[in-house]
C-alpha cells in the first residue's frame, strides 16, 4: 500500500508554505518532511490521538487514530506521544467491554490492529471473537469480520476467508484488482498458499489484465484508482520505473499546502485517511 514510504526521508524540517507539488517534489525529502510535520502538529496533546481533519484534533477518534498511527508506522516512525496512545486504546477497550451495543465490527478491527502495533495484549479476547461471531449472523460476512478474526489468531479466520474468496465475481475493473489483493492477503495470513486457492490462477491472471490495461491511462485515473494500481505494483514486485514517476506525479497532485493529501484533485484541505492512503 506503500506509495511514497520508499523515497521519503524522514527529518522534522518545515517546507515553506508556498511550496508546489512536482513530480520531483513527492518523492523529495521535503514533501516527506512536511506531511510527518502535519501530522505532529494535528496530534492531541491529551489522548496521542487524531480526528479526521489533520489541520487541527478537536476531539480524537479511534478511526484517525488507527490511519494517523499506520501512517507513520509507513514511515518508520512513532505517534509523539506514544504512552497517551496506549491509555487511549487501553481506555477504548474497557469502554467495549462495558458497552458493546455501541460498537461496531468497524471498531473492532481499528481497535486489534492499534493495541498489536502497539504489543498491548487483549483483556478478553473471548469476548471480542464472540463479538465478531455475533455479528456475522447479523450480516453478511465482510473482510473486516475475516481479518479481524485472523488479529485474533481465530482458527474459524480461515473459512471465513475462503467464504468470501469464493464469492468474488470476476470482472475487468479496477475495483475487481482491488477485492482480489484484500482476499488473497486474507487467504494467505489465515495460512493458505497460493496453490491451495481455488480459481487462484484464473482471477490472478485477470487481475494482472486490468492492471496492464490501467497501466497505459494511468493520467485518467482517480485517487483510489491510483491507490489500487500501486498496491498490485507494489506486492507483485513489479519493476517499471516509468510507471512508478507517473503514479508519483499523478498522486502529487492531490497534495495539499500543508502536506495533507486529499482525495480531489486541487482541494485546499487533506483529510488523515487520505493522507494514509497516499503514504
Amino acid at each position: 500500500m506503500i506509495l511514497l514510504s520508499v523515497a521519503a526521508i524522514v527529518a522534522l524540517t518545515k517546507v515553506p508554505h508556498t511550496e508546489k507539488p512536482t513530480a520531483q517534489g513527492v518523492i523529495s525529502p521535503s514533501w516527506g518532511n512536511w506531511t510527518v510535520r502535519r501530522l505532529e502538529l494535528a496530534q492531541d496533546l491529551v489522548t496521542g490521538g487524531w480526528d479526521s481533519d489533520v489541520s487541527f484534533t478537536i476531539l480524537p477518534t479511534l478511526y484517525a487514530k488507527y490511519h494517523g498511527v499506520l501512517t507513520l508506522a509507513l514511515l518508520n516512525l512513532s505517534p509523539a506521544h506514544p504512552q497517551k496512545t496506549r491509555e487511549f486504546l487501553k481506555d477504548y477497550e474497557g469502554e467495549f467491554y462495558n458497552r458493546q451495543d455501541y460498537f461496531s465490527v468497524v471498531d473492532v478491527y481499528y481497535l486489534l490492529t492499534l493495541l498489536k502495533e502497539f504489543n498491548l495484549s487483549l483483556g478478553s479476547r473471548e469476548t471480542i471473537e464472540n463479538f465478531i461471531l455475533e455479528d456475522m449472523k447479523k450480516s453478511n460476512e465482510t473482510f473486516l469480520h475475516a481479518k479481524s478474526l485472523i488479529l485474533l489468531n481465530s482458527p474459524l479466520a480461515k473459512n471465513v476467508s475462503m467464504s468470501l474468496w469464493l464469492s468474488l465475481k470476476p470482472e475487468h475493473s479496477l475495483n475487481f484488482v482491488w477485492n482480489f489483493l484484500q482476499l488473497r492477503e486474507l487467504l494467505v495470513m489465515s495460512g493458505y498458499s497460493p496453490a491451495e486457492i481455488p480459481n487462484y490462477t484464473r482471477m490472478y491472471e485477470l487481475a494482472r489484465t486490468v492492471f496492464d490495461d490501467a497501466s497505459r491511462e494511468v493520467n485518467n485515473l482517480g485517487f483510489y484508482d491510483l491507490h489500487t494500481l500501486a498496491r498490485f505494483m507494489k506486492e507483485e514486485n513489479i519493476k517499471n520505473e516509468t510507471l512508478r514517476r507517473e503514479i508519483l506525479a499523478d498522486i502529487s497532485k492531490y497534495k495539499c499546502s500543508d502536506g495533507s493529501y486529499s482525495d480531489t484533485n486541487g482541494a485546499k484541505r487533506g483529510y488523515i485517511d487520505t493522507t494514509h492512503w497516499a503514504v
